[in-house]
């Protein structure tokens, strides 16, 4: 091997070595990057209380602790507030990077602002809580909510922007809905049930929800703001209370045809049969083929709507009134019977006829039977006289 060869290999060998030694740098610094870690905040020195039991924030302390995680490409805070914390004052935690939230049943408020921007992913708000305050919870990442029986009110704009936002679990306790509290929670939200005792909903109060699908709202709304469903396009609205059907603000709807009942009556006209009873059907569902009625002197056809006969597979969308069919059937009068007198026979006669006939039985019966003795009798003594004489 020459010279130059032996440069060449020498060369070819040390790019190979530093190829490897980046290779190995780059592989250490990606799984660096790739590292995250989680704060965990417990402790009441880690927040700042005031002497009412209002929460204003994390201490210095614990962002100090906060800031040594270093060498992560993302660092989530998990807090559990003390359970002296009556009150968590407007923007207490707001624009934070806490990811998890504990919040102890004796909060009565939940400020403004109070935990907007932050990458929570879901909340479980305690009965203890009266308000739920203005944006508390806007533009998180939360994707469920749960809020415990106890809470009365969600104010404006508390939940709105939570694209992430898949499910809420409303109390039976809510009575308001503030404006715009679910606006544009646009990717996920597609089922809403509302509380039986909720009283009113606010204005816009679920506009731009655009996957919406389905939500039911309760007899006992009786106030509703303007363009609730505003950009709702897949929306089915139904309404307990079909006083709303005539409200303005759901004009809109009801002339798209995605407002309606939640239940629909099916009554039964029987046309003179027998009485059945009118069915309450949920909209959009089947009514139940009821028994046939009944009617002297007609025979039932079936049921009719507008002068055509109904389906009990057809969807309920309206109040309907079925109209009972009948056919009048011809009865034929019975034939008359005659009554033919019976025969009077003497008891003595008939009792003598009837012996006489028995008596008559006998006398064949031991005839009969004297013939074939005698016939017996006389094959016997030919069969005798027969041997002996060839004797």
């Amino acid at each position: 091997m020459n010279k130059k060869s032996i440069f060449a290999v020498l060369c070819a060998t040390c790019a190979l070595i530093f190829a490897s030694i980046v290779l190995v740098l780059a592989v250490t610094h990606v799984h660096a990057a790739g590292k995250y870690a989680t704060m965990y905040v417990r402790e009441e020195s880690d927040f700042k209380i005031d002497e009412n039991g209002v929460l204003t924030g994390l201490s210095d302390a614990a962002w100090t602790s906060y800031s040594q995680y270093t060498g992560y490409a993302a660092v989530s805070i998990d807090v559990t507030i003390p359970d002296t914390v009556k009150e968590i004052a407007d923007a207490a935690l707001a624009s934070s990077v806490i990811k998890k939230i504990s919040i102890p049943n004796g909060v009565t408020r939940i400020g403004n602002r109070a935990f907007a921007s932050s990458i929570i992913s879901s909340i479980t708000i305690p009965g203890s809580v009266e308000f739920i305050g203005e944006n508390a919870f806007a533009g998180t990442f939360l994707e469920g909510v749960t809020i415990q029986n106890g809470v009365t009110e969600i104010g404006d704009k508390a939940f709105a922007g939570c694209s992430w936002l898949r499910s809420v679990n409303f109390p039976a306790s809510l009575q308001k809905i503030g404006n715009e509290s679910f606006a544009d929670c646009f990717r996920d939200l597609k089922n809403i049930y509302l509380p039986e005792g909720l009283e009113s909903i606010g204005d816009r109060a679920f506009t731009g929800c655009s996957q919406l699908e389905r939500i039911s709202i309760p007899t006992t709304v009786n106030a509703v703001g303007e363009d609730i469903f505003q950009g709702c396009t897949r929306v089915q609205i139904t309404v307990e209370n079909e006083d709303l059907l005539n409200n303005d603000n759901f004009a809109q709807y009801v002339d798209a045809g995605i407002l309606h009942p939640a239940k629909v009556t099916v009554f039964f006209d029987t046309d003179g049969g027998t009485p059945v009873e009118q069915q309450s059907v949920n909209y959009g569902c089947s009514a139940q083929k009821p028994f046939d009625p009944t009617r002297e002197g007609y025979r039932f056809l079936g049921w009719y709507l507008n002068d055509g006969e109904y389906y009990f597979s057809t969807q309920v969308t309206e109040n309907i009134t079925l109209t009972a069919k009948w056919k009048e059937v011809q009865l034929q009068p019975e034939p008359e019977t005659l009554e033919q007198p019976e025969a009077e026979t003497p008891a003595e006669e008939n009792s003598t006829e009837v012996n006489n006939q028995n008596n008559a039985g006998l006398i064949v019966g031991i005839a009969g039977t004297s013939v074939g003795i005698l016939i017996i009798a006389g094959i016997i003594v030919g069969v005798v006289i027969s041997k002996r004489r060839r004797k």
